[in-house]
């Protein structure tokens, strides 16, 4: 009997952290249903940091932008099942960044970034994929200069492309 009711826990639980979980909310400023992308998984870190990560990708790729509302803390903790706590911490620490601001009894949105700061954090996110890069490179035995030639070759393609 415990073996049974167990396992749909385990499953749902399963299900909550390692899918592609949508947010439906509504964006205040012009009553639209938008859609907020957050994908969990317990192999990638604390949950708070990858709600932040998300987030903070969203708004500099342009997807969320300045002024948009943002599910409440209590919503964004129940449509991913998650603490209230978690959520609030993710929240906190954005607006601490200066990505999200709060408006009291109003609710948190996206705040306005200057370009250069969308840039830096372009940058920075794309210095933590190259340095993810090359510890890949070094884990399977691929040089420096290796390394470098290929990085040299994608630009070249890419460049070619445009």
């Amino acid at each position: 009997m415990f073996k049974e009711s167990k396992r749909p826990f385990e499953k749902i639980f399963m299900q909550a952290l390692d899918n592609e979980l949508y947010l439906l909310y509504n964006n205040s400023r012009n009553c639209l249903e938008k859609t907020l992308h957050i994908h969990l998984s317990l192999q990638s870190g604390p949950i708070y940091e990858q709600i932040e990560y998300q987030i903070r990708a969203q708004i500099f790729s342009g997807e969320l932008k300045a002024g948009e509302a943002l599910p409440s803390i209590r919503m964004l903790a129940k449509e991913l099942r998650i603490g209230i706590i978690t959520a609030k911490r993710a929240y906190d620490d954005l607006i601490a960044e200066g990505f999200l601001y709060a408006l009291p009894g109003k609710g948190v949105f996206v705040a306005k970034r200057r370009e250069d700061d969308l840039m830096s954090g372009k940058l920075e996110r794309l210095r933590e994929r190259l340095i993810a890069a090359k510890r890949f490179a070094e884990e399977n035995g691929v040089s420096s200069d290796q390394f470098q030639m290929v990085l040299r070759e994608i630009m070249e393609e890419t460049d070619e492309r445009s």
